[in-house]
C-alpha cells in the first residue's frame, strides 16, 4: 500500500504526519520513532521493542552523521 500526501514544515520545522497514516502503523502518541537521513530522504521507522540493539545502533549511527 503506497500513501502520499503533501505537507509543509511550520515555523519550527514540524510536520504533522496524517492520522490515516498513523492508524494503519499502529502509531500512538507513545510511539517512539526513529528518524534517519540517507541520499533518498528523511525516513521515519517506529521501535520495534524485539529490535532494541538494532534500534540503538541505528540512533548512534544517525547521531554520527549530525
Amino acid at each position: 500500500m503506497k500513501l502520499e500526501i503533501i505537507r509543509h514544515f511550520d515555523k519550527l520545522g514540524r510536520i504533522v504526519i496524517p492520522i490515516d497514516f498513523r492508524r494503519s502503523m499502529g502509531l500512538t502518541e507513545d510511539t517512539e520513532i526513529l528518524v534517519t537521513v540517507n541520499d533518498e530522504g528523511i525516513l521515519l521507522k517506529k521501535r520495534n521493542t524485539e529490535d532494541d540493539a538494532d534500534f540503538v545502533q541505528s540512533e548512534l549511527n544517525a547521531c554520527a552523521l549530525s
